[in-house]
């Protein structure tokens, strides 16, 4: 049986490599530097998550949902409703992502909780220190480590080496 989560941050990750290879090659091209970190624009990073899984799963996006909520995304597989939030993560505070953790408790079945991100390449480790602190900061209960995540090197737009990351974490809900 497929673990959905892990298949969308492999396929999703894979989406946005090569969009930030395609964006790196144009960048030079034009004597510019940058890939996807050229479009710090969380909404377009969704945009090539969504369209890497339209292979393979039946996925929307900006769903209404209980509560009158709009989710990220939606992917039905095998009958069963999968339900995603996705947040890019680039200030020191987490309370955004916070707040998508506590959206997704408050659903019965709880959700999926993807994060795109970038460090600095040098010094090493510190994308696993992001993760950390995301880890660290979240509400009580704490979200433990990531289910899966995707990296792979890339620049800014001042050609500083980063890495770009994206993780996701299964969310249960919060039971009275």
């Amino acid at each position: 049986m497929i673990d959905v989560l892990t298949d969308v941050i492999r396929l999703g990750g894979c989406a946005l490599e090569v969009e930030d290879s395609f964006l790196r090659t144009m960048s030079h091209k034009h004597q510019k530097h940058g890939g996807l970190l050229r479009v710090e624009f969380e909404r377009y990073y969704q945009f090539i998550v969504w369209r890497g899984l339209l292979e393979t799963y039946q996925a929307e996006i900006e769903r209404p949902r209980e509560g009158g909520y709009m989710i990220d995304l939606l992917i039905e597989h095998e009958g069963v409703e999968h339900l995603f939030e996705m947040k890019y993560w680039y200030e020191q505070s987490s309370v955004r992502v916070n707040n998508d953790v506590r959206r997704l408790r408050s659903f019965r079945n709880g959700g999926n909780l993807l994060v795109f991100s970038a460090n600095p390449s040098e010094p090493k480790g510190l994308t696993d220190d992001a993760i950390t602190y995301l880890i660290n900061e979240s509400p009580v209960p704490r979200i433990g480590p990531p289910t899966h995540s995707h990296r792979f090197q890339t620049e800014n737009p001042r050609g500083t080496p980063y890495e770009f990351w994206f993780a996701g974490w299964k969310i249960p809900p919060l039971r009275d």
